[in-house]
């Protein structure tokens, strides 16, 4: 029963391996794209309450136009 469990495993993990590489390799290829997309994300941080000052330091980190180390 184990020795099932465990193939049914390595076999849904490779499934989604290659579901997911399918996916991120549809459509056009890399060198014909545009290379002035925007791309957004979303992120889920605290700005009130006791963790407040966590979602401030996070949201002055990711301000548009900030290099590294600045």
């Amino acid at each position: 029963m184990k020795s099932f469990i465990r193939h049914a495993a390595v076999a849904s993990v490779a499934a989604l391996a290659v579901v997911s590489l399918a996916a991120c390799s549809s459509g056009a290829s890399a060198s014909s794209t545009s290379s002035a997309s925007t791309v957004y994300f979303g992120v889920s941080a605290a700005v009130t309450g006791q963790y407040a000052q966590y979602g401030e330091q996070f949201k002055e980190s990711v301000r548009p136009g900030r290099r590294a180390g600045q």
